[in-house]
């Protein structure tokens, strides 16, 4: 085995060492609480969810609290923590440091406390990203819900150079983990920014004008019943056993259409399909409730789906681009959730005739262009910002592999 990583910072020439993590830490296990047990004020709580839906590689504070219970595990500002159950064995195989003493780490979470040998900050990042994680993810057990024991991680081998050089490549990537965080908070912002300008930039219920307007229009919105806008079609597709068929589906939250799959005519059992072009504005019936909606991108034009979609192009009252728009404000929303019936959210089925019956306030075509024009080049700076994240985390993921062992 090479004990030499393949990028190293300058003044470091000895060979690592490797030894199972059973030999260089000792093992706990978080006890009690749950998410039910959060609470606005109390001891400071690190449960094992926070591991998936914040990560981060060094646990300095934390927002969650809970009233202290007799034989909690304390924090000593050492610690690595694991989770001991998750979705997958994948997201399964991470961990954290804890920094902070005085922190209740709550249960279903493996606690290691490393030796004078090994750096906290290190140990979880080589746990996280490197051939650690990949030998902990292949120990995990179960299907719906895959676990890990302290046995597990204890048995796990684990290559480290001198204390000094660990400290070096967590400081490296605790520099890596403040630039994601400014990104974060730059995207997290435009986002927030967007939501809000399309609560000001659209009239509320019963309005004709929005609180925020670009200079120069004075007109009011004219109510219009959505039957008398909305320009439905439906292209009928003759299926073809051999010919392949591009499938697609509409994300949650209005996050957009994108391929489901590819598949052959033959393997298409309801033929009741529709082709899709560029610029159209598809709703699922079914999730439009969950903002299930969006414009379908040049990538997919040609793409088919079935009758439990509805199909919108824009005309001379409205354009697709503004129907995208207007399906995020709250109105629209109203609007969709009104028209839709059922007992069950989760399956509920979309009216559209009654849809059709309901008002919205809608501008000129000149407004409406200048709107999409403003929220176009919002979207660019927040799709901006997000590549920006991706291209520092995988830059992040990609140094810390060669610095590995």
């Amino acid at each position: 085995m090479n004990h030499v990583p393949a990028i190293r910072f300058a003044g470091f020439t000895d060979p690592w060492e490797q030894r199972k993590l059973g030999e260089l830490c000792s093992f706990a296990k978080g006890r009690g609480y749950s998410k039910a047990d959060i609470c606005d004020s109390g001891v400071p709580l690190i449960l094992y969810g926070r591991l998936y839906t914040r990560y981060q590689t060094r646990i300095d504070d934390v927002d969650t609290f809970a009233v202290e219970r007799e034989g909690s595990l304390f924090s000593c500002g050492n610690e690595v923590i694991v989770p001991a159950s998750g979705e997958t064995a994948e997201d399964i195989a991470v961990a954290s440091s804890v920094r902070r003493s005085d922190i209740v780490l709550g249960g279903d979470l493996n606690v290691l406390t490393p030796g004078a040998e090994l750096d906290p900050d290190y140990v979880a990042l080589v746990i996280t990203y490197g051939k650690a994680h990949v030998e902990l993810a292949k120990r995990a057990q179960g299907k719906s819900v895959v676990h890990i024991h302290n046995d597990d991680i204890a048995d796990v081998d684990f290559p480290y150079p001198t204390t000094r050089e660990q400290q070096a490549i967590s400081s490296l990537a605790l520099s890596f983990d403040d630039l994601i965080t400014l990104h974060q908070r730059k995207y997290d912002k435009f986002v927030v920014l967007k939501k809000a300008l399309l609560e000001k930039m659209f009239p509320r219920d019963g309005a004709s004008v929005p609180e925020i307007r670009f200079a120069g229009f004075t007109d009011p919105w004219k109510q219009r019943k959505l039957g008398e806008v909305a320009d439905i079609v439906f292209r009928t597709v003759e299926i073809e056993d051999d010919k392949e068929y591009q499938l697609v589906t509409v994300k949650r939250k209005n996050a957009g259409v994108v391929q489901r799959s590819v598949v052959k005519g033959r393997d298409i059992l309801v033929k009741n399909y529709q082709e899709l072009q560029t610029g159209d504005f598809l709703i699922s019936k079914r999730q439009v409730v969950h903002g299930g909606n969006g414009l379908v991108p040049p990538s997919l034009s040609g793409a088919i789906v079935s009758n439990e979609y509805l199909v919108l192009v824009g005309n001379a009252k409205i354009s697709s681009e503004f129907w995208a728009l207007l399906s995020m404000t709250k109105t629209m929303c109203t609007c969709y959730f009104l028209s839709s019936f059922g007992v069950d959210i989760e399956k509920l089925v979309f009216d559209v005739d009654d849809w059709k019956k309901r008002q919205i306030a809608i501008p000129t075509q000149t407004e409406q262009s200048q709107i999409c024009s403003f929220f176009r080049d919002l979207d660019d700076l927040i799709t901006l910002h997000q590549r920006k994240l991706t291209l520092l985390r995988n830059l992040k993921a990609a140094c810390l592999e060669k610095m590995f062992v």
